[in-house]
């Protein structure tokens, strides 16, 4: 008689199949994961030789680039293979075995998350940023608030939204603005504890015959120390320096908020309540003033 199943189950010749096909993944995951870790060994290797490069015509942004479209096939392997173990259509997990899936795939995604950091800094730092054009901040705050849903709500988080109903519309880069308020939102969320709450509020402001959109995210991550402040925004923080309490674990982020924040004409800048939260604030103008192009000939003395 052939093998049966117990409990719905797979039994005798399946369950070795089984295992044997879960081995197999598992040694695939680990051999792309020293993949991996070689071309991360490049990125940090390039990343201290681009610092003594400081007439670079962009070369170096070309090979980074270069680099992390390379990295990306393996590490979408990766991220592929976790995801079908931790399915367990190709067999059952241990609760060790789930424990170790999980922090490949945490540790898969923040490599993710890093490689678009890096991205995103190289094509500001070369200039290629798209056109400016009419802004619906409205429909701009939903994408962002979609791109980072899934973390607020594995946290559990309350996100509570306070937008003026006569917000205008803006004449930026809009895939800029929405990346201000990406990475705003995630800043909050990997800080805020498990439960707590993040406010986001938009709303305009006269200052001096301009309009300006001044919107604000407010996290519950203990606030931060004011010998901090001055280094918040500092892309290279954590090189030789300690963490900064009460910002996420990707200080990147806040940079691009800056840099992006800055190309646009605006501000950004944060308060701090001691043992409570902190407010990131991020003054937009209505419609960005572009720089008087200079001719070839025109001689500017």
């Amino acid at each position: 008689a052939g093998l049966g199943t117990a409990d719905g189950l797979p039994v005798g010749g399946e369950t070795a199949h089984l295992e044997a096909e879960l081995r197999l993944a598992l040694e695939e995951v680990a051999h792309l994961q020293n993949v991996l870790a070689g071309a991360n060994m490049k990125i940090l290797a390039l990343e201290m030789q681009s610092k003594n490069l400081a007439d670079d015509s962009g070369g170096s942004h070309e090979v980074i680039r270069s680099l992390i479209q390379e990295l990306r096939q393996p590490l979408t392997s990766v991220i592929g293979y976790t995801e079908l173990l931790m399915s367990e259509s190709v067999g059952i997990l241990g609760a060790l075995q789930r424990k170790f899936m999980e922090r490949i795939r945490a540790s898969a995604t923040r490599m993710d998350t890093l490689m678009t950091d890096l991205s995103k800094i190289s094509s500001i730092e070369t200039g290629s940023a798209a056109a400016i054009r009419a802004v619906d901040l409205y429909e701009v705050m939903d994408h962002a608030v979609s791109e980072t849903d899934e973390r607020i709500s594995q946290k559990e988080i309350a996100l509570e939204l306070d937008l003026s109903e006569d917000l205008p519309g803006l004449v930026l880069d809009q895939d800029a603005v929405e990346q201000i308020i990406i990475q705003l939102l995630q800043n909050a969320a990997s800080v805020t504890p498990q439960g707590g709450t993040i406010e986001l509020s938009a709303r305009k402001q006269d200052m001096e015959s301009q309009s300006f959109i001044l919107v604000q995210v407010t996290d519950q991550g203990g606030g931060i120390a004011a010998d901090d402040l001055p280094r918040l925004f500092w892309r290279h923080y954590r090189n030789g320096s300690p963490t900064i309490a009460g910002i996420g674990d990707n200080g990147v982020g806040l940079s691009i908020a800056r840099t992006l924040t800055e190309a646009q004409g605006g501000r950004i800048w944060v308060d701090s309540i001691p043992n409570k939260s902190a407010t990131f604030s991020v003054l937009l103008p209505v419609t960005r003033v572009l720089p008087k192009p200079v001719l070839a000939d025109e001689n500017p003395g």
